[in-house]
């Protein structure tokens, strides 16, 4: 293979000669560090149109990276290169990728092992977008009622501060009205210690939720998972990823209990306790919908496990629970998208409801002051 210099990496002698082996490698914790999503999406676009036409995948790492030099993008084209050396010293692509997430990577080595990273690839692309949509409508359903939120929070903010503390100088609490004895309780909210202590509480559960979805594998999870947002979401999403890539993986011709052993090590906690009894199960001669039935997981959904009961058998086994796991990922999405547009109405029907009380105690509190000083 012929060897030319790369102007940029010859500024850098440690990434020395492109195409020459002979050049300095990264460094070890480079290796391990995962290529950033936005150039790993462009590696495996390139692959999936170059891979089918005969070219090797250090071909299109190298002329991915001249590309992104060309367009004097330094950084992103000395990432690809660390992934081309890797790839051009005998590393397989998943490894020269760095440590990926758990569904990415089991979907990759699914492709590797079929010999179809394209469509693993594909699959990956397609996963990462229905997250994204999903993720979308679920911020598109609550930006609008929280912008609504704030603007109130403010306005009682600005009432507990201004109004309320000369409040009980002019007119006597028994001589409030209803509205007025509502305004005054906002504007105390929004002024004590409540509104921080909420918030608190409200982004612990949040960074609770974050970590203990692919981690929290103990008592009481399973009950979560069926009927606990966002538990639920994440069991169907990554139910459907993981039976997509199953099914790639037995249709290629790896036994089951290899493809589960196999997705085993790479899997986040939750899903590898997920996936231990199906294996399990398989190594003791039960068929993949009882060992499922008798995990009482409820894993991947009962719907499904319902239909892979029912397709068990088939010589189509593969194609047809490959196109279940498909469908039911975009029965997800719609339910998802129903979901969120329900949730955005309830929102913004409430924080319009409060603001109508907010406005009936503020022409209360008028008439209440109007009264007080003899109009």
């Amino acid at each position: 293979m012929p060897t030319f210099k790369i102007p940029f990496l010859g500024r850098r002698p440690a990434f020395g000669d492109a195409l020459s082996m002979r050049g300095a490698q990264p460094k070890p914790g480079d290796q391990a560090k995962a290529l950033p999503w936005p150039l790993r999406k462009l590696v495996y676009q390139n692959m999936i149109d170059l891979l089918p036409q005969g070219e090797d995948e250090a071909a299109i790492l190298g002329a991915l990276r001249a590309n992104l030099q060309k367009r004097k993008k330094i950084a992103d084209a000395q990432a690809i290169h660390r992934v081309y050396l890797d790839v051009m010293s005998g590393k397989t692509l998943l490894v020269a990728l760095g440590k990926l997430p758990p569904t990415e990577a089991a979907m990759l080595a699914a492709g590797a092992a079929s010999r179809s990273y394209p469509k693993a690839m594909q699959q990956i692309l397609e996963l990462r977008e229905r997250v994204g949509r999903i993720t979308g409508l679920i911020a598109q359903a609550v930006t609008e009622p929280t912008v609504y939120m704030a603007g109130l929070y403010g306005f009682c903010y600005v009432i507990g501060t201004q109004v309320t503390p000369t409040l009980t100088d002019a007119i006597p609490p028994e001589n409030w009205s209803t509205s007025t004895r509502t305004l005054y309780a906002l504007g105390w909210i929004a002024t004590s210690w409540f509104a921080p202590v909420a918030a608190v509480i409200a982004l612990i559960l949040a960074i609770a939720c974050v970590i203990a979805l692919p981690r929290w594998t103990g008592r009481g999870r399973a009950f979560f998972d069926q009927h606990v947002f966002p538990f639920t979401l994440y069991r169907e999403l990554n139910g459907s990823a993981w039976l997509d890539t199953f099914s790639r993986q037995i249709k290629s011709g790896v036994p089951e209990a290899n493809a589960l052993e196999q997705q085993m090590k790479l899997a986040a906690p939750w899903l590898a306790s997920r996936l231990r009894p199906l294996w399990q199960g398989i190594r003791r001669g039960e068929k993949l919908s009882v060992a499922m039935r008798a995990t009482g997981h409820g894993f991947p959904s009962m719907d499904l496990i319902e239909r892979i009961t029912m397709l068990q058998g088939k010589s189509n086994f593969a194609n047809v629970i490959e196109v279940a796991a498909q469908q039911f990922g975009e029965k997800v999405e719609g339910r998802i998208r129903r979901a969120s547009v329900i949730l955005g109405t309830v929102f913004t029907l409430f924080i319009l409801g409060v603001g109508l009380m907010i406005n009936a105690s503020v022409n209360s509190l008028m008439s209440d002051v109007a009264r007080a000083v003899g109009f």
